[in-house]
């Protein structure tokens, strides 16, 4: 379903290229289309994958958002998740009303020092980058139940530093 790829899922799933891989200071940023639903599972991205093929040893960290507006962010290590950031409210994360398709942009900005995870340009989290795997393939993570269209994924390599926020910006 051009463009991009529509994803309906039954248990959950997570989806990447093998090609696909990012390290040192990079951005990933989806859109990403949520159809009417009941389900309240998590949708999003991952980053930071390694060892992906195998079931008993996986790890990356996932940021996710779900239909009522929460984000969370986990870290995965085999079959344990840790929450990082627990699900969440969050104002910036377009909800699913009725029977409409809601569309959220999720971002994640990893820096020297730090990983910032937004929607719709609306910061969820801004936390160390130690101890977040961050290094590694990226993709998608889907929870059980979904109905989704996602028009894109953008890896951007940052070759120049980030400049410092202004209060304003913030």
């Amino acid at each position: 379903m051009a463009p991009g790829w529509h994803i309906t899922t039954k248990p959950a799933a997570t989806m990447y290229d093998p090609a696909a891989t990012a390290q040192g200071n990079y951005a990933l940023e989806t859109v990403q289309i949520l159809f009417p639903g009941t389900s309240l599972s998590g949708y999003g991205f991952f980053l930071g994958g390694k060892n992906l093929e195998t079931e008993a040893s996986p790890e990356y960290t996932a940021f996710l958002i779900r239909r009522d507006g929460h984000a969370m962010i986990e870290r995965r290590t085999g079959k344990a998740a840790t929450v990082v950031v627990p699900w969440t409210a969050s104002a910036a994360i377009k909800q699913v009303a009725g029977n409409n398709t809601v569309r959220n942009v999720l971002r994640v900005s990893v820096e020297r020092d730090s990983v910032i995870f937004e929607v719709n340009g609306g910061r969820i989290a801004a936390l160390p980058r130690e101890g977040l795997p961050t290094d590694g393939h990226f993709g998608f993570r889907t929870g059980a139940d979904i109905n989704l269209h996602i028009t894109t994924l953008d890896h951007t390599r940052r070759l120049a530093p980030v400049p410092a926020r202004r209060p304003s910006e913030e």
